[in-house]
């Protein structure tokens, strides 16, 4: 129509590719800048990232025009060493300094009104949150998704122990990249065949000389995670847990069930729950996609959410811009087996204490034992299963873990582990928040892991996989130890007729190193002939009350 005014949907998006930002340094950063033709200075939503801005993260979220249409400058930035950016890639550890000098610039293009804005998960995520130990004034609000402030607990080790395929696979997905750019193509082919075989590279040894990863010729990055076992000044420095306790910028948190960095977004969420300004998505999704199907189970049409949209709509309401649909602080997580969302004003929601304890007549072993969770104690004989390093028990999914709701029936037919199911509910019964275990344990061994798994049993006899707990334990031969257990966030509806399962065992390879079980590093053994083999004993009677702790919400 004639005179009519264009939507901000309809104008034309212009990209100004190779924007070159100078550090103090000398080193020249290279960003793609998106913007309305002809519009008015906005604010600016930022992505730093390593993988080449042109992806911008588009695996799981839109294309930067979606964003610049909602009425924002795009900018998505090649960090240090990455893409077209100068400098060599020293993954985590420029990112706060650069990261700094880049909001500042972003402030001042001419694009831009004076506010910036971060999102992008992962890697993205950290380069957000590396900020708060210096927040610059221009930095209005972030959104790191499916991250850590925790490097060390969140997001490369879990109570001491190695993530193992998660820290290599990804390990080798850069430095393949790397060796590439500075054209050593020798190595860069070695990469390139151990990305194709992870089994072979899990199943190296030792650990923390994994070929080629850790080939002379590699940058050192990889093997500075592998030799930083315990959380020490290297871990430290690129903390900041304690800034997000301290500083009041508005977060927006996304999490996954299924996300191998779950613990690192839950910790990063507890560390804020001060802050009245934050919004916390928990999702039942892994690391990509963010969408309803997982491991072949159908989560349902509302797992498919519109988180693009629920971004913009969430800057938007931190910036006091119009929204037709405003984001207000609090919780929005999913609950399986209804698949729905809920909302609760902060995690975990409100619940009462159900406890099970582990019962058994002492053969509990594999899917065909004995084992109960049961609500009233017994006096029981203990269980036993035999730990053996060299024929571990494999993680959900088998030897390239599969992070989803998988069918457990299958793995739980051994005799190398122990099963404890639950009575079946007799009306819906929810579980909402973080489960947890004590367990009692004794071995003939100075060290252990104990791996517990948390299953939900269906009226058709499958047990999917909903979470997974660790501990690496130290044994003086005075007598079983109490061990405490701590999953993840969940939440799930139980029909009735359905219930439980935990599983305990000594392993979860490959997405966790092996112990060798002899009170030595995990990860400098040389030969498995070098493990031990472990006889454990979990107790379970009046004086030593193995159990089962749940959130039932209703």
């Amino acid at each position: 129509m004639k005179g009519a005014e264009l939507s901000p949907k309809s104008v034309e998006v212009r990209k100004h590719t190779g924007a070159v930002l100078q550090l103090k340094d000398g080193t020249r950063l290279v960003s793609d800048i998106y913007a309305l033709v002809g519009a008015k200075p906005a604010p600016a939503l930022l992505m730093r990232q390593p993988y080449g801005r042109a992806i911008a993260s588009t695996v799981v979220y839109a294309q930067p025009e979606f964003f610049v249409r909602e009425g924002f400058v795009v900018v998505i930035q090649d960090v240090r060493g990455r893409g077209d950016s100068e400098g060599y890639f020293n993954a985590f550890q420029d990112e706060a300094e650069d990261g700094i000098e880049t909001v500042n610039w972003v402030a001042s293009l001419k694009e831009c009104d004076g506010r910036v804005c971060m999102y992008g998960f992962s890697y993205q995520g950290y380069t957000q949150l590396a900020l708060l130990k210096n927040r610059p004034e221009a930095l209005v609000a972030i959104a790191p998704h499916m991250s850590a402030a925790n490097l060390y607990d969140g997001w490369f080790y879990k109570d001491g122990i190695l993530r193992l395929s998660t820290t290599l696979s990804w390990g080798n997905q850069m430095l393949r990249e790397d060796a590439w750019r500075q054209k050593n193509t020798k190595l860069a082919l070695a990469l390139e065949a151990s990305w194709r075989a992870p089994s072979s590279l899990t199943s190296q040894l030792p650990v923390a000389d994994a070929q080629p990863l850790c080939h002379a010729e590699a940058p050192g990055y990889l093997s500075k995670w592998l030799a930083h076992e315990q959380y020490d000044d290297y871990w430290q420095r690129l903390d900041t847990s304690e800034c997000l306790e301290k500083t009041d910028i508005p977060i927006f948190h996304l999490a996954g069930y299924y996300d191998y960095y779950l613990d690192g977004s839950l910790s990063a969420y507890q560390f804020r729950k001060h802050c009245e300004t934050d919004f916390f998505l928990l999702s039942p999704w892994k690391h990509i996609p963010w969408e309803r199907w997982i491991a072949g189970h159908d989560l349902g049409p509302e797992a498919r959410l519109d988180t693009d949209q629920l971004l913009a709509n969430w800057f938007k309401t931190q910036l006091g811009l119009p929204t037709q649909s405003p984001v207000r602080p609090g919780v929005r997580y999913f609950t399986l087996g209804s698949n729905q969302w809920q909302t609760c004003d902060s995690w975990p929601p409100a619940s009462e204490r159900l406890t099970l304890f582990l019962s058994s007549k002492g053969r509990a072993n594999s899917s065909a034992g004995d084992g109960k969770l049961m609500e009233g104690l017994s006096d029981d004989l203990e269980d036993t299963f035999v730990s053996d390093p060299q024929v571990p028990v494999l993680a959900p999914g088998g030897m390239v873990p599969v992070w989803g709701p998988v069918d457990l029936r299958e793995q739980q037919q051994g005799n190398n582990m122990l099963l404890y199911t639950g009575e079946v509910f007799s009306e819906k019964t929810t579980i909402s928040g973080q489960p947890s275990a004590e367990i009692y344990v004794s071995t003939d061994v100075p060290s252990l892991d104990l791996f517990a798994r948390l299953s939900w049993v269906r009226q058709d006899g499958s047990a999917l996989f909903i979470s997974l707990a660790a501990a690496e334990i130290s044994f003086d031969g005075t007598g079983p130890v109490r061990v405490a257990l701590n999953f993840g966030a969940c939440s799930l509806e139980l029909k009735a007729g359905e219930s439980l399962r935990l599983d305990l065992a000594g392993q979860a390879f490959p997405l966790f190193a092996r112990n060798p079980q002899d009170g030595t590093s995990r990860l400098r053994k040389h030969y498995p002939c070098d493990f031990k083999i472990a006889r454990v004993h979990i107790h379970h009677d009046p004086e030593w009350p193995s159990s089962l702790i749940l959130p039932k919400v209703s």
